[in-house]
């Protein structure tokens, strides 16, 4: 093999140069995909264990390099199992790539002509159907809800699937290349009800809620309407020609790069070209306002706000449900309308000193810091902490992610304009009570274990306090010196 240059002894070739750009190029991809996750951090340990497993190996120290490996080994297999989301995203993208696609590219002009022929005689006779055409994604657990068929796609086939006598109807047809892999597949329904003042139906929920978690592009025909949706990338475009969703097609299923743009024959409306989870977010506005939230200062800031970042990629769908959500450690991200509630009885104002007890996600931080309040964050799980202070920072707030007790506070802060405690307490925290300033806030839900009342209390003089009711709501337990015991009600 020709060498290209020399590093003192080694000779460099041409492979040697491919093998490390190929290592690089893996290595980066996995970390732009999970650099915002706890799944990178852990990444990071197990590369340390192996770089001590290699130094041990060369400096001859055997039974601490066994033991390294044997770490490295059970790490490894620990990593795949906890984090299957994280890596399904790093799939997704090298899925998305232009050199994967080179590899799967298709006949799609005939399949085009088949499908068009099919959707003309299944609108003209106001026959529901919703087709899936899956991008190089694998759909197996979609698949896995329908009968499979694996047939050749045909315009008869798909025309005789969705006549409503016919046993498939019911459900979605999933197309991959040419074949019709499944029929009858049931499809994840979107959280999203309306678009601008269009109520959604279940076919038209289905066909986005797939968009929204997978690459594949879906063809809507309405049953009532007779017409024609299309849903990509999380986007639902509603009322189209017969020529447009042709155009459509044939974009959408050649395209090399999932981020490029398509030609349209006309300007896509806003609400077209919103994010899906922009839609949520206002429609989430929406919801708060009719349940009391006046505050348009806390709602502009909740609508900034990425909600879906704070919550686990298995929940990005549900990330704008009014319902709180799992998180690591046993731990939830609190129902929006109680984040809002209660960040509107703290009455944030620019520049106001805010404790906040029990980080979690982050996501009560970002809402606050929103508002510009400067925030110090007290939680007890160093590894939720942790994530919650590098999601915080990759936004742009700088929140002071502390861990530690939050039930006794945080002294090195005091005085404090508003303390917001996030976890459920058996009684008013003392400590947190006599850290506020004259004039300070306290929310806090005080109750039992499994149902809370939500309290504002106000400081009114050294020695006095003012508490009044807000409401029930229910609080993961908040564990501490001033709070439950953590071995009670285990």
């Amino acid at each position: 093999m020709n060498e290209l240059f020399r590093i003192g002894f080694l000779a460099i070739t041409a492979i040697d140069v491919l093998d490390v750009v190929l290592i690089a190029v893996v290595f980066y991809v996995v970390y732009r995909s999970l650099r915002d996750t706890l799944a990178i951090q852990i990444l990071m340990i197990l590369a340390l264990v192996l770089l001590l497993s290699f130094v041990t190996d060369a400096a001859g120290m055997k039974t601490v390099n066994w033991v390294l490996r044997r770490i490295g080994d059970v790490g490894l297999i620990a990593f795949v199992v906890l984090f299957q989301p994280e890596l399904r995203r790093v799939l997704l993208l090298l899925t998305q790539s232009r050199l994967f696609r080179l590899f799967v590219r298709s006949r799609n002009s005939e399949v085009i002509d088949d499908v068009m022929e099919a959707v003309q005689d299944l609108t003209a006779k106001h026959i529901g159907a919703l087709i899936v055409f899956s991008r190089a994604d694998h759909i197996s657990v979609t698949v896995d809800t329908g009968i499979t068929l694996n047939a050749q796609l045909s315009s008869e086939l798909l025309s005789s699937i969705f006549n409503p006598r016919s046993p498939l109807h019911d459900g979605a047809v999933i197309v991959d290349n040419q074949t019709v892999v499944a029929a009858r597949c049931v499809l994840p329904l979107s959280s999203t009800q309306r678009i601008g003042t269009r109520n959604l139906g279940t076919r038209h929920r289905a066909g986005l809620g797939l968009a929204e978690q997978a690459d594949v592009v879906v063809v809507i025909i309405s049953e009532e309407r007779g017409s024609i949706s299309i849903a990509y990338q999380g986007e639902l475009m509603l009322d189209i020609e017969p020529s447009e969703l042709r155009s459509l097609l044939q974009v959408r299923l050649t395209e090399i790069s999932a981020g490029e743009s398509s030609s349209m024959n006309r300007p896509p409306s806003p609400l077209k070209t919103a994010t899906v989870y922009e839609r949520q977010r206002l429609a989430l506005l929406d919801t708060l306002r009719s349940r009391g939230i006046h505050d348009e200062r806390v709602l502009s800031a909740m609508n900034a706000i990425p909600r879906e970042h704070f919550v686990p990629p298995a929940m990005m769908g549900r990330a704008y449900e009014d319902s709180a959500l799992p998180i690591d450690n046993r731990q939830t991200i609190s129902q929006p309308y109680t984040v809002a509630l209660m960040t509107q009885e703290l009455q944030v104002k620019p520049g106001m000193r805010v404790l906040e007890i029990g980080t979690g996600s982050g996501y009560q931080a970002a809402v606050l810091a929103q508002l510009g309040a400067e925030v110090i964050s007290i939680e007890r799980h160093p590894l939720l902490s942790q994530k919650a202070r590098t999601l915080l920072q990759s936004l742009g707030y700088a929140v002071n992610c502390r861990i530690g007790d939050g039930t006794i506070g945080y002294r090195d802060g005091e005085p404090y304009d508003g303390i917001i405690v996030t976890a459920g307490a058996p009684d008013v925290p003392e400590p947190l009570a006599r850290q506020l300033a004259i004039g300070g806030v306290l929310v806090v839900p005080v109750g039992p274990r499994d149902q809370q009342i939500l309290y504002r209390v106000v400081r009114t003089g050294p020695e006095a306090w003012k508490a009044e009711e807000r409401g029930p709501c229910k609080f993961v337990p908040l564990i501490g010196r001033s709070g439950w015991d953590e071995t009670v009600g285990q």
